[in-house]
């Protein structure tokens, strides 16, 4: 029988704020800030434009805000084939997360209440969809550059090694082919 997995407090779980590694002050500081402004701005730009654009009662983008319209949201709705994807994207999102959510919750509560001390593993695990991707396309991106034949070079094999996060064993296989 299973001994019973103790029950900690929260306090206890959580791990202590560590300080950031880097102090920033003054001019760093406020270059930081400045980046990631402008990232802002570079992300919601074209989402600020295409929704301004959307109430233009014309099909050009230039207008007055005096003339804004709803005449193409009208066109939208009064479209079936518009309004049926929209309505089945509804319904797949609603399905999508509440089966996201039980799987998610059955897997946390199976790694926390039944892993014991090999619940690292079983994170581990749960993660694995997640790391694939990456792991395919740093591959991909190594066997690319074999098929170039451009391991060989010091810039490819430095290229090599970025794309595969520093992992120095596959290019080393790489290299002896």
């Amino acid at each position: 029988m299973q001994a019973e997995a103790e029950i900690l407090p929260l306090a206890q779980l959580a791990s202590p704020i560590r300080r950031p590694a880097i102090e920033l002050t003054g001019f760093a500081r406020a270059g930081l800030a400045m980046l990631v402004m402008l990232l802002y701005v570079f992300l919601l730009l074209p989402i600020v434009v295409v929704v301004s654009s959307s109430f233009s009662p014309t099909r050009s983008d230039s207008y007055a805000w005096s003339q804004a319209s709803l005449r193409w949201y009208y066109e939208f709705f009064a479209a079936p084939n518009f309004t049926s994807a929209l309505w089945f994207s509804l319904w797949l999102a609603a399905v999508t997360t509440v089966v996201a959510t039980v799987i998610g919750f059955i897997s946390a509560y199976g790694i926390l209440r039944f892993l014991g001390k090999r619940r690292r593993t079983g994170q581990s695990l749960a993660m694995l969809p997640m790391m694939i991707p990456h792991i395919l396309i740093s591959l991909s991106h190594a066997r690319r550059l074999a098929a170039a034949r451009a391991v060989g070079s010091d810039s490819a094999a430095g290229r090599t090694r970025s794309a595969l996060g520093d992992d120095l064993r596959v290019h080393r296989l790489l290299r002896r082919r």
